[in-house]
């Protein structure tokens, strides 16, 4: 992975194996937009690109010898269409595509300028080298050789060096994240997981408080005890504080912790368990979310709840017809163990109400029945309060994560029914990802909700733009945005 850095130098002053530069498709180009390629390919850049069959269609790039160091031409597509999705793609595509140089000096920015605000620009660049020449090689060694250092040119603005900073933030909690879920399970039990997190926040505002099982215990988090039980692997709870010094308001961010997820004694097949490393993606996100949080500093105060299990089959673990007491009176009947996330969930989220926050925002790998939907690109949104999943789903699109609002049908409550307990942990195969947004429901008290169902992108089996291959630390940036705007 790429160091990313800026500088107030021109390109042309900054040392670089390789200049990344940007074109834009089509004819209606603005003025001095394509200034820099003329600089590093002479006058006759033009037909030089036409030759070799380059128009500057996005995402597209081309290894060119300049007057002075070999030059990346990176396509930004049409100027009127470049916004900061498509700005930030294209930085992580010439990112991987100057993989085999040392270093790179970026001059594309002038180029997206033309079009773009400057800490727009910032952010984009910013999140897409770095996030998009991510690589996670702790477990294989490799003789090959990786772009070590990006320096971005003529940044002078004081608001552009703003913009870089807290990106910066953002981005090393996201790459944290991405770190812990691509982690193996044998290396995270609930316990390593906990003192990770712990480690992240050494130095930071933020406190930590780590609960073990028998703290759990005399909380009687039912779901919590129950999943973990099956392991030897014993579970934990950390809860995360950042205060805001004269905030008015709190928000309460709770994620999903299974350091993996066989399914219990509902035993999961084993093409269904291979990345099941990645089901306390919502727990990463939540930590990530909060250290840039320590290091931006918005003006809100935030608790974050991480219920950690493993959820595993033996002679110890929690049965399907287990009937489980919650402590708000919610009596739930196991009908799946396979669905366990939602069951610890519950004791997070009704530790979360006990805080009487101003909202609380959830997310988790949750069910695949969402990735049926919504396919692996794109999560969902749903909660009790419609104006807060709209704020929630506007810093998801500032922040260029993709979520899709949902509703939780009051009709389909029915359909976790039992006659047994006051709900049931599953329901039908048909609009899972819904019932279980209203199981979820059952424990959040008179407080505002968003659940954020993160199963399809929180771990890609390909690269899209700047999410890579593997854990992709999505919601961090929502959170963040969300957070930055909650005042």
């Amino acid at each position: 992975m790429a160091a990313v850095t800026w500088s107030p130098k021109k390109a042309s002053a900054i040392a670089g194996s390789v200049e990344i530069v940007g074109m834009f498709s089509g004819t209606k180009v603005p003025p001095r937009a394509h200034a820099n390629l003329e600089a590093v390919l002479g006058k006759q850049f033009k037909a030089t690109l036409t030759r070799l069959n380059f128009t500057g269609e996005k995402n597209t790039t081309l290894l060119v010898d300049g007057t002075k160091r070999p030059v990346l031409v990176v396509g930004l597509g049409d100027p009127k269409k470049l916004d900061l999705t498509v700005l930030r793609s294209a930085a992580a595509s010439a990112g991987r595509a100057a993989s085999s140089f040392a270093s790179a000096t970026v001059s594309l920015g002038e180029t997206a300028a033309t079009v773009l605000k400057s800490e727009e620009v910032a952010t984009a660049l910013y999140e897409g080298f770095t996030l998009g020449t991510y690589t996670y090689d702790v477990y294989k060694k490799s003789n090959k050789k990786d772009l070590k250092k990006i320096t971005i040119a003529d940044v002078t603005k004081a608001t552009t060096v703003a913009a870089f900073k807290r990106s910066s933030a953002v981005c090393e909690g996201v790459l944290w994240a991405r770190n812990a879920i691509n982690t193996p399970p044998n290396a995270k039990a609930p316990q390593v997981f906990a003192a990770q997190i712990q480690k992240l926040f050494t130095s930071t505002s933020i406190k930590v408080s780590v609960m073990d099982e028998a703290a759990i215990r005399r909380k009687k988090m039912a779901g919590v005890i129950a999943v973990g039980q099956g392991s030897e692997n014993r579970p934990r709870f950390v809860r995360l504080t950042y205060r805001s010094p004269g905030a008015k308001k709190t928000l309460a961010f709770v994620g999903k912790g299974v350091v993996f997820d066989s399914g219990g004694l509902s035993i999961k097949p084993g093409d269904s368990m291979t990345t099941m490393k990645c089901d306390m993606s919502g727990a990463a996100a939540v930590a990530g979310a909060m250290k840039a949080i320590a290091a931006i500093k918005p003006k809100v105060n935030i608790e974050g709840y991480i219920p950690l299990v493993e959820n595993m089959p033996s002679g110890s673990a929690y049965r399907v017809d287990d009937i489980l007491s919650y402590r708000n009176g919610v009596t739930v009947e196991v009908q799946n163990t396979d669905a366990e996330g939602r069951l610890i969930l519950a004791d997070a989220l009704i530790e979360a109400s006990e805080g009487k926050p101003d909202a609380i925002v959830d997310l988790a790998t949750l069910t695949g029945s969402c990735v049926v939907a919504l396919g692996d690109l794109i999560a969902a949104a749903m909660g009790n309060n419609d104006k807060l999943r709209a704020k929630v789903i506007d810093a998801s699109e500032k922040a260029g994560e993709r979520f899709w609002p949902m509703p939780l049908p009051e009709d389909y409550r029915t359909l976790i029914d039992t006659p047994v307990a006051n709900v049931a942990n599953a329901g039908p195969r048909w609009g899972g990802s819904l019932t279980a947004g209203l199981f979820l429901r059952e424990f959040v008290n008179n407080v505002d909700w968003c659940h954020l169902d993160i199963a399809g992108p929180a771990f890609l089996s390909k690269t899209d733009g700047e999410n890579t291959e593997g854990g992709t630390g999505f919601g961090i940036r929502t959170l963040v945005a969300f957070a930055e705007s909650y005042n």
